[in-house]
């Protein structure tokens, strides 16, 4: 199979950036609405995982389909981690919300390189 031209491999990873970008910051926002421990969500709060898959599926009790998201997210969990477990240790919301930041922070900037390296990418015009 022949290999795709620069700039579509650009524009996929553009696209899946974007994608992971916005689920990232719905689901911090989800948390700092309303966090809890021990649930996926309990009166409308939700734990990490359950704002993950609320932010993917519309749903804190989806049970699959964001495996990518909380592989990322817990890369970012201080000493390593399973998300659920981690969350369910803290105390409050403000750690829970430090690691999304950080992990939309370095998406963030991985989609900054990936946009200039499209701007610098030459063009053809038919």
């Amino acid at each position: 199979m022949a290999e795709l031209p620069s700039i579509y491999k650009l524009l996929s990873a553009q696209a899946t950036l974007n994608k992971r970008l916005e689920h990232l910051t719905k689901a911090r926002q989800y948390v700092a609405e309303g966090w809890t421990r021990g649930e996926f969500e309990k009166d409308g709060r939700v734990c990490a995982f359950g704002a993950l898959n609320k932010a993917v599926h519309g749903s804190a009790t989806a049970s699959s389909g964001v495996g990518v998201l909380a592989d990322l997210f817990e890369k970012y969990i201080p000493g390593g981690g399973i998300i659920s477990v981690w969350n369910d240790r803290q105390k409050s919301k403000k750690p829970v919300l430090a690691v999304f930041d950080k992990a939309i922070a370095d998406i963030q900037a991985a989609l900054d390189k990936v946009n200039s390296d499209i701007a610098k990418t030459p063009t053809v015009t038919l």
